[in-house]
């Protein structure tokens, strides 16, 4: 029987690479989140979904704009800004206090 993988506890590990990768204003490409964690980059979006709704229903800055692809670019499931606001966003996720969020 093959076990099924839990999104939830995999979002849980995203977060704390994510919000650690915050605080030193850095991105991270799908691939390293992937090697991290020991997934297969393709499984990553889905994580990352749940962070980036909890982002969004938060009202807190779009974490998940950290992680990109090979070109830099967030993936086109990433909706939490728009394109001409990647650089705004980003930066207001470097500069956002994560350490007063606990970790959902």
């Amino acid at each position: 029987m093959k076990e099924t993988v839990n999104q939830k506890d995999r979002a849980s590990i995203g977060w704390e690479i994510l919000t650690k990768l915050a605080n030193k204003n850095d991105l991270i490409t799908y691939g390293e989140v992937a090697d991290k964690m020991n997934i297969h980059h393709r499984t990553v979006r889905l994580f990352l979904e749940y962070i980036q709704s909890y982002c969004m229903d938060n009202n807190l800055p779009p974490l998940t704009i950290l992680v990109v692809n090979k070109k830099g670019k967030q993936g086109d499931g990433f909706i939490a800004s728009n394109k001409d606001r990647i650089q705004q966003d980003i930066s207001a996720v470097y500069d956002f206090n994560w350490e007063n969020i606990q970790n959902p």
